[in-house]
């Protein structure tokens, strides 16, 4: 029982996060995510993804815990978003990709074989 209310007080300061952040930019400004390489656009409703940052060889030769190939830091991507889309609808706005950039990146991979 203890484990429930922790991790419900866990989700509850992730949702107070998530409209803290949105708050605190300005319509049209950007937040991003380092840790997987997203930027977004605020809106009115929620955040938009702008932009998500290439796999280059050689990013992860001095840290361990980033990725460690194109396929790799996609899969980050998309963890990242589908959890912050999580939060973000539980806080009430929510996280879009409306210019298809996950799934076009997606597929990019999968046409080289990568």
């Amino acid at each position: 029982m203890a484990t429930d209310q922790t991790d419900f007080n866990d989700r509850q300061a992730n949702v107070m996060w998530c409209k803290r952040n949105h708050a605190m930019i300005a319509n049209g400004g950007t937040w991003m995510i380092p840790r997987s390489g997203m930027a977004f656009k605020r809106t009115y409703k929620g955040w938009e993804l702008l932009a998500i940052m290439p796999f280059m060889v050689g990013m992860a030769e001095s840290v361990l815990a980033v990725p460690h190939s194109a396929r790799e830091l996609l899969m980050w991507q998309l963890e990242d978003f589908a959890t912050h889309q999580r939060y973000h609808k539980t806080a009430g706005l929510e996280i879009t990709d409306p210019k298809g950039l996950l799934a076009n990146a997606e597929a990019e991979l999968d046409r080289r074989g990568e």
